[in-house]
């Protein structure tokens, strides 16, 4: 599944079309969480769904998350490293909404910037026949 739309927001087609298509069991292998998304709370109630549907989430740049804990007892090895999971999933879901907001910031003093030296914006406009 490929998806061009911005990951600011979870209502893109092709990301709906994925979650219905996963079952229990299933693994979704996420290069980068920003290509997830970048709403530090968007995420995390992602990520809870995907863990109450049993989905397994892998996040190539999180390496714990590429651990496979079905070898592992449900002792203390476990529970440290699904808290270190979820402690690196709060930090890069942060970065990645304040990494938006950046942009965001960044686009509107360009915005600014370009009109204060008279670039207009948008289509000519185009006298009508009379």
């Amino acid at each position: 599944f490929i998806d061009k739309s911005s990951g600011k927001s979870f209502e893109r087609n092709q990301y709906q079309v994925l979650k219905l298509a996963l079952r229990p069991g299933d693994e979704l292998y996420i290069h980068e969480l920003d290509r997830l998304g970048r709403n530090k709370k968007a995420i995390s109630d992602e990520l809870r769904y995907f863990k109450d549907n049993n989905i397994i989430i892998r996040i190539l740049d999180v390496p714990t998350t590429m651990i496979d804990y079905s070898t592992f007892n449900d002792g203390i090895a476990k529970s440290m490293l699904e808290m270190i999971n979820n402690l690196l999933i709060e930090v890069l879901s942060t970065l990645a909404e304040q990494e938006l907001n950046k942009i965001h910031k960044r686009q509107i003093e360009g915005i600014i910037a370009a009109k204060s030296k008279g670039i207009k914006f948008g289509r000519p406009i185009t006298p009508f026949p009379d």
